[in-house]
């Protein structure tokens, strides 16, 4: 259901993200910085201004170029770099086991699936929220990834899991016992390594402290050291810039296998505006896919070890104004969320009953190369990510040399897995 669906998902982090602007940076180069606010309500509202006319287009549309993406950065665009390994990651969600079970994923489309999540207890701990009903899933996983040679991993956190983080963290005592913990969790279930999901050592949920940032580092420096030749650590990490000044990303580069890039949920209902959620560009004062890799490689992250993160699924909202304006309603005040979607998420395998139906229309921001589902009699508006703007980021990927592509959540594809076949056709993988 979309309120189940809505608990896991992990990019909220961008809701204190409130308005951009611009700085010019001594090396010349021109950022979108995030100005937070409180994450219940916005501040201010955003200072760009409205959006990019939205071009009518049919339900499918051709791929995107290589050559039509340019970086939002200012100065010289780099050549094409190698291709490194062609990733796709995908998240499994446990409380979704009975919309996609483990043994009904495809065979060949996954590099690596990773469970969500384990959490972190108050004290310190790693547990399963649901052992009774999550054993049996995992091992029915760890039964598909012998058939698929994918390796597994378990994701420690998440929005709902982090509480325990900053308190378990704070000490060396803690972080050991913690590390302990997580570890001896994740092989006694079989996984080949840990994701790292605090959500979010810069602010969040739960409460933190103002050492979380190092105490994040100083936590994934004991995960480093324990692990066992072979076993993987990642982390997962936000998207905007200003949520990830405090997080230390080169001492981060040195101790991770990857990072995945939260590159959603950078609009949604917490905003005063709509916009696009995951875009594969930008415009002017928007975060994109690309505006986010940007940042952690101007920070000094490679391009390789960095995992791009897509969504399948929208973010929805209703009583959109100017729906019928040049502006598509991209960039416009908005009422709330529509009643069937109060969480204001909606997966793609629900949206593919909107896509050519009645009184919907697909309309597709030329700027953003971002695809939108409008009803206008109902001024709703729904931006989400398809099979052509995928086709647009896992271009993006490739030529800038990026360590490929991952997904949350895998439920939310379509039966056929229409966008995971587009990833991996993207990335010029086999899609079965």
């Amino acid at each position: 259901s979309v309120g189940r669906l809505a608990a896991g998902y992990r990019g909220r982090m961008h809701r204190a993200t409130r308005v951009a602007r611009t700085v010019v940076t001594a090396a010349g180069l021109v950022l979108a910085v995030a100005c937070s606010g409180s994450p219940s309500a916005p501040t201010s509202a955003p200072t760009s201004a409205p959006g990019p006319t939205l071009t009518p287009s049919v339900p499918t549309a051709a791929p995107v170029a290589t050559s039509v993406i340019a970086s939002t950065w200012a100065g010289p665009r780099r050549e094409p770099r190698a291709d490194p390994a062609r990733r796709v990651v995908g998240y499994y969600a446990g409380w979704e086991r009975a919309t996609l079970a483990p043994d009904a994923l495809p065979v060949g489309l996954l590099t690596h699936v990773i469970y969500a999540f384990a959490v972190v207890r108050p004290g310190g701990g790693c547990a399963l929220a649901d052992p009774a009903g999550e054993r049996p899933a995992i091992a029915a996983l760890q039964a598909w990834k012998q058939r698929s040679g994918a390796a597994t991993l378990l994701a420690i956190g998440g929005w709902e899991g982090s509480q325990g983080f900053s308190e378990a963290a704070a000490t060396a005592a803690g972080r050991d016992a913690l590390a302990s913990s997580c570890l001896g969790l994740a092989r006694s279930l079989g996984f080949d390594g840990i994701d790292v999901d605090w959500e979010y050592p810069s602010g969040g949920k739960w409460p933190g402290r103002i050492g979380d940032p190092a105490n994040h580092v100083a936590l994934l420096e004991v995960l480093r050291a324990r692990l066992a030749p072979g076993e993987l650590l990642t982390v997962a990490t936000p998207a905007s810039p200003g949520a990830l000044e405090t997080f230390g990303l080169v001492r981060l580069a040195g101790l991770v296998d990857w990072f995945h890039v939260m590159a959603y949920d950078l609009a949604g209902a917490w905003e005063e505006r709509t916009g696009h959620h995951a875009a594969p560009r930008s415009g002017p004062g928007a975060f994109s896919a690309e505006s986010a890799i940007a940042a952690y490689e101007f920070a000094g992250v490679p391009p390789a070890q960095l995992v791009l993160g897509v969504p399948f699924y929208g973010r929805a909202f209703a009583g959109v104004d100017g729906i019928a304006s040049p502006s598509g309603g991209i960039g416009e005040p908005f009422a709330g969320v529509p009643r069937t979607a109060p969480s204001g998420a909606i997966t793609y395998r629900s949206l593919t009953r909107l896509v050519g139906a009645a009184e919907w229309e697909r309309r597709v921001d030329p700027v953003a190369q971002a695809p939108v589902l409008v009803h206008a009699r109902d001024r709703v508006l729904i931006s989400y990510d398809d099979p052509s703007s995928l086709a647009a980021k896992t271009a993006y990927a490739r030529a800038e040399g990026l360590g490929g592509i991952m997904v949350w959540e895998l439920s939310g594809d379509d039966a056929a897995f229409t966008l995971l076949r587009a990833v991996n056709t993207g990335l010029g993988r086999p899609a079965g």
